[in-house]
């Protein structure tokens, strides 16, 4: 089997990407790398048949949003979520910062995993890693218009849905 046809170019060009993707999903930094780098071993195993796709590089961020919710299920399964605080850069922050931000944080995340598979997935590769709607509906394979949609009635979701109360 030959995997020298394209596969490294292909790995420099999507690997930051799909490392965001993942990182808005499971919030660990470890674990996104650990997981982006599982997408790539399936994709590497399967290099043959996904190069010759109309769209290999949707093919591997649908791959890598699989491992990021199967580790996510397992997770709940263990009743273990990982909670980070994205905010610390190198200075102390209260216990009363850091208590309200992670429940900002977990409010968050329940009003996320409320939404729709396909909601949530266009809001966190918008909001959260960045993408446009063109990027996303290439790399979903699903229509602009489409993706525009669930990002709007995604976002009414979460705006009802998210309560924090200090």
């Amino acid at each position: 089997m030959s995997h020298d046809n394209g596969y490294e170019t292909f790995f420099t060009e999507h690997q930051n990407r799909v490392y965001r993707v993942i990182l808005g999903y499971v919030r660990e930094h470890e674990t996104a790398q650990d997981l982006t780098i599982e997408a790539f071993m399936r994709v590497y195993d399967r290099w043959d048949r996904v190069r010759t796709m109309e769209n290999p590089g949707g093919y591997l961020m649908r791959t890598g949003i699989n491992c990021a919710r199967t580790y996510l299920r397992k997770q709940v399964k263990r009743r273990t979520v990982p909670v980070t605080d994205r905010e610390t850069s190198g200075r102390q922050q209260s216990p009363e910062l850091l208590f309200f931000r992670n429940e900002e944080y977990r409010a968050l995340e329940r009003s996320l995993l409320c939404l729709k598979e396909r909601e949530r997935n266009v809001i966190i590769m918008k909001d959260i890693a960045g993408h446009t709607f063109k990027e996303i509906s290439g790399e979903l394979g699903v229509k602009l218009p489409t993706v525009k949609s669930l990002y709007r009635r995604g976002k009414i979701k979460l705006a009802n849905t998210i309560r924090i109360t200090p």
